[in-house]
């Protein structure tokens, strides 16, 4: 019989590990000492004890009860325990704790959740069965049980597997039918490194195989040529699909919307009374289908003139559920500031208890990566149905799986299909995509007037002058500006005298997202405006220094 109590030399550390959800009911559980936890009867007992005791205690993250030493950590819906005795040291169990939780995010792709956890409970268990074996820590290193527990790809069905791992056994197999002397042939190596290209998602396995053969050079010197055929193709590729996005812009702009003018027109005079009805009568509306539902939001704010509303981006980078709280909070002065050690949910709940005006929500794309993991803490916010209401669009076909079905049920949403077939410009603008040359983290949409405003006011006169320079030069061209000619362009309008003060000048630009730098095929730097024409114009016209108009030639 393991001795968990009494040998203090004992490697037995662990007497169970167990996972519960918002409701305490078990989801998983493993115990180790069948002294103490004998029967099931026991367990369950221990269980709901242990939930009354922590649920309601978001100050510490460890209790004593009944003899035990509890480590907890919860997410969204699901709490994790590590149990061990009065003796063990603490830091054994949080780094136990530590490496299950690290262990189950990294395999549920950070979507801690039940719904997903039973999904996964295979893998689940074998995490749990790697850390600890019979109450003997066994491993406390996350990504080495995630190794351990993945499975292979020869393993997976091909029912379950992804695009994404179809398509690159397609590209192994490939490569295993076809001899490498083929890849000398253009046109061949065109199209499947374009295939490689898709399925990879810019990332094409020849890339890959270029680099794994890099370290055997010294064994297969012919492996040169082959490289270097590797990066011309690679090349090819980044010229073949680099996009315009000036001109995709310049296109939707000019797009024939009097269609759609007219559908606005219609639910104006339609539709908007009945959704405003709907949220009178303590229901919340989801506008779900093809094109951009923006315009049809902002319309609607006409009809919200008379009420408190709050207009949220969700795609915009750093608006999150933290950020709308804390809006609400300072808007509604409700002295209501996030504690230490809070969770979004506990926060969410206790603003609920403190509005006492009526709050009308208006999120575009509430599908967005940063609110996925915080649906719970808006399930707990509008559960105040009297006081906050809520109209939300969502672009994805599978948004609805964001929420499980008890959410779903307390979120009482009317459904509500509404094909606009409007370009969805902004959401391209502010998402991911190699194919356009975008990524949230450097996208058009981060600045508005007030932000461009903000930043000018922190640049020196010289700066604000490179400022209209710059975009003068680019918006010329319509292509990056290469930075020698920025240079003696500058240079001439004593703005730098030394390319170094130009260069520092460029830097601050770059760290406020106004520009991008990159090199070019000549090996030179050249400079690229990440900003809108529009924006830009009506900017500079406010601070009286316009753009010049293009000179014909």
């Amino acid at each position: 019989m393991a001795d968990f109590d009494t040998n203090p030399t004992s490697l037995y550390s662990i007497k169970g590990i167990v996972i519960l959800d918002q409701d305490g009911n078990r989801v998983l559980a493993k115990y180790y000492d069948r002294n103490t936890f004998g029967t099931v009867k026991e367990q369950k007992a221990f269980e709901k004890n242990l939930f009354s005791k922590t649920s309601r205690n978001t100050s510490a993250d460890i209790v004593l009860l009944d003899g035990v030493t509890c480590l907890y950590r919860s997410n969204v819906d699901l709490y994790f325990y590590v149990l061990g005795s009065t003796r063990e040291n603490e830091l054994f169990l949080d780094a136990t704790l530590t490496c299950l939780y690290d262990a189950v995010s990294v395999v549920l792709r950070k979507n801690v959740e039940k719904k997903a956890l039973i999904d996964a409970m295979d893998t689940i268990m074998l995490i749990v069965d790697e850390i600890c074996d019979e109450g003997i820590i066994m491993e406390t290193d996350a990504q080495a049980v995630v190794q351990r527990t993945a499975l292979k790809n020869d393993e997976v069905s091909f029912s379950d597997q992804s695009v994404s791992q179809i398509g690159f056994s397609f590209i192994e197999s490939a490569n295993k039918q076809f001899k490498w002397s083929l890849l000398k042939d253009e046109s061949v190596t065109m199209a499947r490194s374009a295939i490689e290209n898709y399925f990879m998602q810019g990332k094409s396995a020849s890339m890959n195989i270029a680099k794994a053969r890099r370290g055997k050079r010294a064994e297969n010197p012919d492996d040169n040529d082959d490289e270097d055929g590797d990066e011309r193709v690679n090349k090819m590729i980044a010229e073949f699909t680099k996009c315009d996005l000036p001109g995709l812009r310049d296109y939707i702009n000019n797009k024939d919307s009097s269609a759609f003018d007219k559908q606005l027109e219609n639910l104006a005079d339609t539709e908007f009374q009945k959704w405003k009805l709907y949220l009178a009568s303590g229901f919340n509306i989801l506008l779900h289908g093809v094109g951009s539902k923006r315009e049809v939001l902002t319309k609607f704010e006409d009809e919200l003139s008379g009420y408190t509303y709050m207009r949220v981006d969700a795609r915009k980078d750093g608006i999150n559920m933290k950020a709308l709280l804390n809006a609400i909070n300072e808007n509604m002065k409700l002295n209501c500031p996030l504690k230490r050690s809070q969770t979004t949910i506990s926060w969410a709940r206790a603003i609920k208890r403190k509005m006492n005006g009526q709050l009308i929500l208006v999120i575009d794309n509430i599908e967005a990566p940063d609110w996925r993991n915080d649906q719970e803490a808006l399930c707990e916010l509008l559960e105040n149905k009297d006081s906050i209401k809520l109209i939300a669009t969502v672009d994805h076909v599978y948004s609805s799986f964001i929420w499980n079905s008890r959410q779903l049920a307390s979120l009482s949403f009317v459904h509500i299909t509404l094909n606009t077939f409007e370009i969805p410009l902004q959401e391209m603008m502010t998402g991911d995509s190699r194919i356009l040359g975008l990524d949230s983290g450097s996208s058009q949409s981060v600045h508005t007037l007030s932000s461009l405003d903000a930043f000018w006011k922190s640049l020196a006169s010289n700066s604000q002058k490179l400022f209209k320079l710059f975009f003068q030069m680019y918006f010329d061209t319509k292509k990056p500006v290469k930075f020698w000619d920025l240079f003696n362009a500058a240079k001439d309008d004593f703005i730098a005298s030394t390319d170094s003060a130009l260069r520092t000048q460029l830097v601050e630009f770059k760290d406020h997202r106004v520009l991008k730098w990159t090199r070019g095929d000549d090996g030179n730097d050249q400079l690229s405006g990440i900003v809108e024409l529009k924006l830009v114009t009506e900017f500079l016209e406010s601070k009286n220094m316009p753009l010049d108009e293009k000179k014909d030639e």
